[in-house]
Protein backbone atom coordinates (compact mmCIF):
# COMPACT_ATOMS: atom_id res chain seq x y z
CA UNK A 1 0.00 0.00 0.00
CA UNK A 2 1.26 3.62 -1.02
CA UNK A 3 1.85 5.79 2.23
CA UNK A 4 -0.08 8.69 0.44
CA UNK A 5 -3.32 6.64 0.83
CA UNK A 6 -4.09 5.69 4.16
CA UNK A 7 -6.64 2.63 3.37
CA UNK A 8 -5.58 -0.68 2.33
CA UNK A 9 -7.25 -2.73 -0.57
CA UNK A 10 -10.92 -4.14 0.80
CA UNK A 11 -12.01 -1.22 2.81
CA UNK A 12 -15.52 -0.53 2.80
CA UNK A 13 -15.84 3.08 1.23
CA UNK A 14 -18.77 5.25 0.93
CA UNK A 15 -19.10 6.93 -2.77
CA UNK A 16 -21.01 10.26 -3.55
CA UNK A 17 -21.46 11.62 -6.56
CA UNK A 18 -23.92 12.75 -9.61
CA UNK A 19 -24.68 10.24 -11.70
CA UNK A 20 -24.72 10.41 -16.11
CA UNK A 21 -28.45 12.09 -15.75
CA UNK A 22 -27.13 14.59 -12.95
CA UNK A 23 -28.80 12.87 -9.98
CA UNK A 24 -26.87 12.94 -6.76
CA UNK A 25 -26.45 9.05 -5.38
CA UNK A 26 -25.19 7.48 -2.37
CA UNK A 27 -23.37 3.96 -3.07
CA UNK A 28 -20.55 1.50 -1.76
CA UNK A 29 -17.82 -0.24 -2.39
CA UNK A 30 -14.70 -1.90 -1.21
CA UNK A 31 -10.76 -0.05 -2.25
CA UNK A 32 -8.92 -2.51 -4.50
CA UNK A 33 -5.39 -1.86 -5.67
CA UNK A 34 -3.50 2.19 -5.42
CA UNK A 35 -0.37 2.35 -7.98
CA UNK A 36 0.20 6.13 -6.74
CA UNK A 37 -1.82 7.73 -9.52
CA UNK A 38 -5.13 5.62 -9.47
CA UNK A 39 -7.35 3.53 -7.32
CA UNK A 40 -9.41 1.29 -7.69
CA UNK A 41 -13.03 0.72 -6.21
CA UNK A 42 -14.95 -2.41 -6.88
CA UNK A 43 -18.71 -2.35 -6.19
CA UNK A 44 -21.66 -5.00 -6.17
CA UNK A 45 -22.96 -4.55 -9.21
CA UNK A 46 -26.29 -3.51 -8.10
CA UNK A 47 -24.27 -0.62 -6.22
CA UNK A 48 -22.79 0.53 -9.42
CA UNK A 49 -23.25 3.99 -10.23
CA UNK A 50 -24.04 5.16 -13.94
CA UNK A 51 -21.21 7.62 -14.71
CA UNK A 52 -18.47 8.76 -17.27
CA UNK A 53 -14.81 9.63 -17.11
CA UNK A 54 -14.47 13.19 -15.68
CA UNK A 55 -17.37 12.24 -12.79
CA UNK A 56 -16.24 13.79 -9.89
CA UNK A 57 -16.48 11.24 -6.70
CA UNK A 58 -16.66 12.35 -3.04
CA UNK A 59 -15.42 9.14 -0.73
CA UNK A 60 -15.85 8.83 3.12
CA UNK A 61 -14.29 6.04 4.89
CA UNK A 62 -13.71 5.35 8.72
CA UNK A 63 -9.51 5.51 9.15
CA UNK A 64 -8.86 2.72 12.02
CA UNK A 65 -5.71 4.80 12.52
CA UNK A 66 -7.28 7.84 13.33
CA UNK A 67 -9.51 7.00 16.36
CA UNK A 68 -12.02 5.55 14.43
CA UNK A 69 -12.55 8.86 12.78
CA UNK A 70 -14.62 9.33 9.31
CA UNK A 71 -12.17 10.65 6.62
CA UNK A 72 -13.39 12.44 3.27
CA UNK A 73 -11.60 12.67 -0.19
CA UNK A 74 -12.39 13.61 -3.24
CA UNK A 75 -11.36 12.58 -7.11
CA UNK A 76 -12.68 11.79 -10.47
CA UNK A 77 -13.37 8.78 -12.58
CA UNK A 78 -10.53 7.88 -15.09
CA UNK A 79 -12.31 4.88 -16.29
CA UNK A 80 -14.77 2.36 -16.18
CA UNK A 81 -15.53 -1.48 -16.81
CA UNK A 82 -18.88 -2.34 -15.64
CA UNK A 83 -18.81 -5.83 -16.38
CA UNK A 84 -16.27 -6.16 -13.69
CA UNK A 85 -17.78 -3.62 -11.33
CA UNK A 86 -14.84 -2.05 -11.05
CA UNK A 87 -14.11 2.39 -11.60
CA UNK A 88 -10.63 3.47 -11.56
CA UNK A 89 -10.58 6.76 -10.09
CA UNK A 90 -7.63 9.16 -9.89
CA UNK A 91 -5.03 9.40 -6.71
CA UNK A 92 -7.88 10.53 -4.09
CA UNK A 93 -7.12 14.20 -2.12
CA UNK A 94 -8.24 14.22 1.05
CA UNK A 95 -10.65 17.13 1.63
CA UNK A 96 -10.41 19.56 4.75
CA UNK A 97 -13.99 20.61 6.74
CA UNK A 98 -14.04 24.37 5.11
CA UNK A 99 -13.81 22.17 1.62
CA UNK A 100 -15.95 19.61 2.79
CA UNK A 101 -18.91 21.69 3.49
CA UNK A 102 -19.37 22.13 0.25
CA UNK A 103 -19.63 18.99 -0.73
CA UNK A 104 -20.98 16.60 1.65
CA UNK A 105 -24.52 15.40 1.88
CA UNK A 106 -26.05 13.20 4.57
CA UNK A 107 -28.97 12.10 4.73
CA UNK A 108 -32.41 13.64 6.77
CA UNK A 109 -35.91 12.18 6.70
CA UNK A 110 -37.54 14.83 8.41
CA UNK A 111 -40.52 17.47 6.96
CA UNK A 112 -40.02 20.10 5.12
CA UNK A 113 -42.39 23.25 4.04
CA UNK A 114 -41.26 24.86 1.07
CA UNK A 115 -42.79 28.39 0.76
CA UNK A 116 -43.06 29.94 -2.57
CA UNK A 117 -44.94 33.34 -2.15
CA UNK A 118 -48.18 32.48 -0.12
CA UNK A 119 -47.67 29.26 -1.65
CA UNK A 120 -46.82 26.32 1.20
CA UNK A 121 -45.68 22.61 -0.40
CA UNK A 122 -45.13 19.87 2.13
CA UNK A 123 -42.23 17.41 1.32
CA UNK A 124 -39.99 14.99 3.08
CA UNK A 125 -36.33 16.15 2.95
CA UNK A 126 -34.02 13.54 1.92
CA UNK A 127 -30.43 14.87 2.18
CA UNK A 128 -28.83 17.89 3.05
CA UNK A 129 -25.62 19.87 2.90
CA UNK A 130 -24.28 23.28 3.75
CA UNK A 131 -25.08 23.87 0.28
CA UNK A 132 -28.71 22.46 -0.21
CA UNK A 133 -31.08 20.03 0.21
CA UNK A 134 -32.87 17.20 -1.90
CA UNK A 135 -36.61 17.39 -0.56
CA UNK A 136 -39.56 14.84 -1.95
CA UNK A 137 -42.97 16.44 -2.99
CA UNK A 138 -45.81 15.00 -4.48
CA UNK A 139 -45.71 14.49 -8.18
CA UNK A 140 -48.19 16.70 -9.15
CA UNK A 141 -47.07 19.44 -6.84
CA UNK A 142 -46.10 22.45 -10.45
CA UNK A 143 -42.44 23.57 -9.59
CA UNK A 144 -40.21 24.36 -12.41
CA UNK A 145 -36.49 25.04 -12.34
CA UNK A 146 -35.05 28.57 -11.36
CA UNK A 147 -38.15 29.21 -9.27
CA UNK A 148 -36.87 30.44 -5.64
CA UNK A 149 -38.43 29.33 -2.29
CA UNK A 150 -37.90 29.31 1.29
CA UNK A 151 -37.42 25.78 2.97
CA UNK A 152 -38.61 25.14 6.88
CA UNK A 153 -37.44 22.31 8.61
CA UNK A 154 -36.08 21.45 11.35
CA UNK A 155 -32.75 19.41 12.14
CA UNK A 156 -32.93 16.08 14.01
CA UNK A 157 -31.56 15.89 17.37
CA UNK A 158 -31.04 19.73 17.26
CA UNK A 159 -34.35 21.27 17.98
CA UNK A 160 -33.54 24.29 16.08
CA UNK A 161 -36.36 25.67 13.75
CA UNK A 162 -34.66 26.27 10.50
CA UNK A 163 -35.95 28.90 7.38
CA UNK A 164 -33.32 28.66 4.35
CA UNK A 165 -33.91 30.36 0.94
CA UNK A 166 -33.01 29.00 -1.76
CA UNK A 167 -33.68 27.90 -5.74
CA UNK A 168 -34.41 25.00 -7.52
CA UNK A 169 -31.74 23.33 -9.87
CA UNK A 170 -33.12 20.22 -10.56
CA UNK A 171 -36.19 18.28 -10.77
CA UNK A 172 -36.25 14.16 -10.62
CA UNK A 173 -38.81 11.22 -10.65
CA UNK A 174 -38.12 9.45 -7.44
CA UNK A 175 -41.04 7.12 -7.86
CA UNK A 176 -44.37 6.55 -6.52
CA UNK A 177 -45.94 9.40 -7.69
CA UNK A 178 -43.27 11.71 -6.25
CA UNK A 179 -40.89 14.18 -7.16
CA UNK A 180 -37.66 14.64 -6.07
CA UNK A 181 -36.73 18.60 -5.72
CA UNK A 182 -33.12 19.75 -5.46
CA UNK A 183 -32.07 22.57 -4.19
CA UNK A 184 -29.50 25.19 -3.96
CA UNK A 185 -29.26 27.28 -0.96
CA UNK A 186 -28.88 31.13 -2.12
CA UNK A 187 -28.97 32.80 1.37
CA UNK A 188 -27.98 31.08 4.45
CA UNK A 189 -26.89 32.38 7.50
CA UNK A 190 -23.16 31.52 9.16
CA UNK A 191 -24.65 30.56 11.95
CA UNK A 192 -27.53 28.08 9.98
CA UNK A 193 -24.20 26.59 7.89
CA UNK A 194 -22.75 25.81 11.55
CA UNK A 195 -26.29 23.68 12.79
CA UNK A 196 -26.30 22.22 9.64
CA UNK A 197 -22.57 21.08 10.12
CA UNK A 198 -22.80 20.51 13.50
CA UNK A 199 -25.83 18.12 12.65
CA UNK A 200 -23.65 16.08 9.79
CA UNK A 201 -20.70 15.62 12.67
CA UNK A 202 -23.33 14.34 14.76
CA UNK A 203 -24.21 11.90 12.20
CA UNK A 204 -21.03 10.43 11.14
CA UNK A 205 -20.29 10.30 14.90
CA UNK A 206 -22.86 8.01 14.65
CA UNK A 207 -22.27 6.20 11.55
CA UNK A 208 -18.18 5.22 13.19
CA UNK A 209 -20.37 3.78 16.44
CA UNK A 210 -22.28 1.43 13.92
CA UNK A 211 -18.91 0.52 12.14
CA UNK A 212 -16.88 0.30 15.37
CA UNK A 213 -19.53 -2.47 16.96
CA UNK A 214 -19.50 -4.51 13.39
CA UNK A 215 -21.81 -2.84 10.51
CA UNK A 216 -19.56 -2.04 8.07
CA UNK A 217 -21.61 0.40 5.41
CA UNK A 218 -21.07 3.94 6.54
Amino acid sequence: MNSSWPLPPEHEIRVECNDASGRFTVHHAKTGAFDGEKLELFFELQELPIVNPGTEFILAALNENEDEEVIYFKTKVVDVWFGRGLIVVAKPQRIDIKELRQFFRCPINVPVKLVVGERTIEGQGKNISAGGMLVEVENQVKLICGLRLTCEFTLPGLGIPLGIRGEIVRLDKAGNGRCAVAIRFTAIHEKTQQDIIQYQFKWQREMALKRKNGKKKI
